[in-house]
């Protein structure tokens, strides 16, 4: 870990600095600007969250950059993430470890890296990820066209396909039926040799007239996983590029191939706990956080931020739950779990406080406090490490943390609702 560096006079304030308010004590980190502060009694310390935390990720990762512009992130750093579109400053980027199993993602070869492709498919320039080329579909009213690959999944497995496209007329891709061959539809996909309904299909426009689309599905004989335009769909034609096939119920952020399938190890932000003012009798936790794509959906499991003993067994860990976003589960020796729920569950980004000590446990979710307190007579004592958006064992957030802010008192319900507030 680097040497911790203190705020330089007449030099703009880091954000996590506001972050601790008039807390005695405590710990801020805003990953939007990427500052942190601890506040030990009168010695405030501030610096930069990567000399501060230790960053675990054996490979690069791809982030959109402040200009909003995919570019990769080396090994063990941090992925400050942006808006390609609002330009606005996510956070960090936290996901699990994933596998591209599609090799030569952007087509550099045209249409030979489909590997299988057929009617009006050509080789094309592609603009927006880390190359510059693509595929793109021409519609004629008579001819069937597809590009896809096989091979490469296993069948009753789940699968993902995404990948980028761009309309030659720079609107949205369009997917208005059940029926695939509809004209309502632009296209439609294969995952894992069948095609799941256009109507579940997902879009993001990432600004500039490029759209991420992705579908999901069970793989099953044949395994196709790829594109198809055929003569009864939309007369509209496009370019497509960026095709990531992964095993698991939702898209993670852009992994491109060449040769090879490339796969993307897990981000692990931790801190040592004794490098920040904690009290093994009491804490209040304040996280801000979102999930991607609707990833908190389609988990059991997704971490927000734990702190244990090394191990998932004694700790307090906040999470998504299936049903329920940011559940505080608090363990400790001999006296068995708690967990007090959430709010409901949704994508969308979501600022929750919470309070653990010997009196009670209790919630506030942007600024709405939970309607029932969990009385708890112990808090997990003699625990080592903040974990980031992760558990010890897994259960990555799979999206951003914001803010995170960690103080050895509890907050009362007014405190809650205030710093649940957005």
């Amino acid at each position: 870990m680097n040497a911790r560096r203190r705020h330089r006079v007449g030099a703009a304030a880091p954000l996590a600095d506001s972050l601790l308010a008039d807390e005695p004590n405590g710990l801020a980190i805003d990953f939007t600007d990427g500052s942190y502060a601890i506040r030990n009694g009168s010695a405030l310390q501030v610096g930069r969250a990567s000399d501060l935390l230790t960053v675990s990720r054996a490979s690069s990762g791809m982030r959109y950059n402040a200009a909003g512009v995919m570019e990769s992130v080396g090994a063990d750093l941090m992925r400050f993430d942006h808006d390609p579109v609002t330009r606005e400053r996510l956070g960090v980027l936290i996901e699990g470890q994933r596998t591209n199993l599609f090799t030569q993602s952007e087509f550099a070869n045209g249409v030979t890296d489909a590997p299988v492709s057929s009617g009006l498919v050509s080789a094309t320039t592609f603009t927006g990820l880390t190359g510059s080329t693509g595929l793109a579909f021409g519609h004629d009213g008579s001819t069937n066209s597809s590009a896809y690959k096989t091979g490469v999944t296993v069948n009753g497995t789940t699968y993902t396909l995404s990948f980028f496209v761009r309309m030659d007329d720079g609107a949205a891709p369009a997917f208005g039926s059940t029926t695939n061959g509809s004209s309502l539809n632009d296209f439609y996909c294969f995952v894992g040799g069948a095609p799941p309904s256009p109507l579940t299909y997902m879009t993001a426009h990432l600004g500039g007239g490029l759209y991420r689309v992705w579908a999901t599905g069970i793989a099953s004989s044949g395994g196709a996983c790829g594109i198809a335009k055929v003569a009864t769909n939309s007369s509209r034609t496009f370019k497509v590029s960026g095709y990531q096939i992964e095993a698991a119920p939702m898209p993670s952020s852009y992994i491109p191939t060449t040769a090879s399938q490339v796969t993307r190890a897990a981000d692990f932000p931790t801190l040592a706990r004794s490098a920040i003012p904690y009290d093994d009798t009491q804490v209040s936790i304040m996280v801000e956080a979102n999930w991607n794509y609707g990833s908190g959906l389609a988990s059991a499991l997704r971490a927000s931020l734990q702190i244990d003993e090394g191990v998932d067994v004694n700790r307090l860990f906040l999470y998504n739950g299936a049903t329920q976003r940011n559940r505080m589960v608090t363990n400790v020796p001999g006296q068995g779990s708690v967990a007090l729920a959430g709010a409901a569950m949704s994508a969308a980004p979501v600022r929750t406080a919470v309070r653990v000590g010997p009196s009670n446990m209790r919630i506030a979710h942007d600024g709405v406090l939970s309607t029932s307190s969990t009385d708890y007579p112990l808090v997990p004592a003699s625990l080592t490490t903040v974990r980031f958006g992760r558990t010890a064992s897994g259960a990555e957030l799979f999206g951003h943390i914001k803010r995170v802010v960690i103080v050895p008192r509890l907050w009362s319900d007014a405190e809650l609702i205030a710093r649940s507030t957005p």
